[in-house]
């Protein structure tokens, strides 16, 4: 009964966000502040609904209850919850200077709410002179950061990096970032929405008040001797009918990247479930006698069961699994 599954994006209002999501893709947004677009999400505060086929209406939640390790493979579940979650953001202004707690640092201080958070960015559009923050200035320590908080000069202990479209990169929990104006987002992270702010540039909400900071827990979880950094892409390896790279793999999620040109890109060995984001062009996904448009910025979901499906249309999509999805593509096994 699986098939290619569509989820409707649960939108989410941001001081930063802005109308790219409308501008370049066309949605229909809810406002004109709109930061984040939760892709696929299973969570209490988003949750993905199926939008098209039998199932449509069904939310993420109760699919998996439903059909269990049909949805997600051999993958391990945390707490019987899903791992990932996907998102657009439309960095409209510069996002708040932040950092993500680590599994330890929330488990040696109790905190049994927060949530550890590994994430990583590619850049789907960039403005001329886009940046980001990722980490702090070589030398700097616990004291001396929060002596530059202390004296409102954090700004000058902060690492600024340039960045343009196809950028990848990866914040790992501890690491001390910021998306800077002007950028479109693809982001692939753990099911996590715990942020510690160290600096809001003093901006204020809608009921005029600057917003909460976190300063005590993000000096604690930092790690003062790494920072997010942009990962060096590999050359496109070519097959008879599509490209393939691997973007990035780590012990948490892996993502890959296929630009499809002519005929069909099929895989008939799929073992756990992967995520297709179509970023250029126009992508079907057909599986189970079930076919499925992609137009730019829309995503698909792929259930484990679901082993036999294929690709087509001139496209460039991003696969976002857990561990990589299709390990054929080195031996080109399965590959049609």
């Amino acid at each position: 009964m699986l098939y290619p599954i569509k989820f409707t994006p649960v939108y989410k209002s941001r001081i930063w966000g802005g109308t790219k999501l409308n501008e370049i893709y066309s949605r229909v947004i809810p406002s004109t502040d709109i930061g984040e677009a939760w892709e696929v999400c299973c969570r209490d505060d988003g949750m993905s609904v199926v939008s098209n086929g039998d199932l449509q209406g069904m939310p993420f939640d109760r699919l998996i209850d439903t059909y269990g390790s049909a949805i997600y493979g051999h993958i391990r579940m945390p707490g019987g919850r899903f791992p990932l979650m996907l998102k657009l953001l439309d960095v409209n202004s510069d996002l708040s200077v932040q950092v993500h707690p680590t599994e330890e640092y929330i488990v040696n201080n109790s905190i049994p709410n927060d949530e550890e958070k590994n994430e990583m960015w590619y850049v789907l559009s960039a403005e001329d002179n886009a940046s980001v923050i990722c980490g702090l200035r070589q030398g700097t320590t616990r004291e001396s950061l929060q002596e530059a908080i202390n004296e409102d000069k954090i700004e000058s202990v902060l690492e600024r990096m340039p960045v343009k479209t196809g950028d990848v990169i990866m914040i790992p929990a501890g690491s001390v970032h910021a998306a800077g104006t002007g950028m479109l987002l693809f982001e692939l992270q753990q099911s996590s929405d715990t942020t510690y702010r160290l600096y809001d540039y003093k901006r204020k909400d809608a009921s005029g008040k600057e917003r909460r900071l976190d300063i005590d827990k993000a000096l604690g979880t930092i790690n003062y001797g790494s920072s997010a950094y942009k990962v060096e892409q590999k050359e496109f390896v070519d097959r008879a009918n599509f490209s393939w790279r691997r973007v990035f793999q780590c012990d948490l999620f892996c993502l890959d990247e296929l630009e499809i040109r002519d005929g069909v890109y099929r895989c008939r060995n799929n073992k756990d479930f992967v995520i297709y984001t179509c970023i250029k062009g126009v992508a079907c996904i057909q599986g189970n006698s079930v076919s499925v448009e992609l137009a730019e910025g829309e995503s698909c979901f792929i259930p484990a069961c679901l082993t036999n499906y294929g690709i087509t249309g001139e496209c460039r999509v991003l696969a976002s699994s857990v561990r990589p999805h299709v390990k054929m593509f080195e031996k080109d096994r399965g590959i049609v």
